[in-house]
């Protein structure tokens, strides 16, 4: 039998991880501009290949390693200490974030 997809996790989360990739990578974008460095400025001070840069800020798609090396460049690295820090405020398990978005009551017959 299929599972509900309440089951899933991507039933209750706000935003697709591409989603968050690519805010992400607009952010970098936006930070290298503020600078007023092109990919290949970045690329060079970071380590980091242009052509991943470019894809990255296309698409969303890099190796944390090398995000890593941009950040740390573009001086956002500290963004990172809170990347999984607790946060009292916020629900600890799914049981928790379920009951924020309660699942919807589906009427239907049971199998027997």
């Amino acid at each position: 039998m299929k599972q509900p997809a309440r089951d899933h996790i991507w039933s209750i989360i706000p935003q697709p991880p591409i989603g968050v990739c690519r805010a992400v990578a607009a952010r970098l974008r936006a930070r290298r501009l503020h600078l007023g460095w092109s990919r290949e400025t970045l690329a060079s001070r970071s380590g980091v290949n242009q052509y991943a840069l470019k894809r990255f800020e296309l698409s969303g798609h890099i190796p944390l390693e090398s995000l890593v090396k941009a950040a740390v460049v573009l001086g956002v690295a500290k963004d990172f200490d809170t990347l999984f820090a607790a946060r009292p405020d916020e629900p600890a398990t799914m049981a928790e974030l379920e009951k924020l978005n309660p699942p919807a009551r589906v009427r239907g017959r049971t199998q027997r």
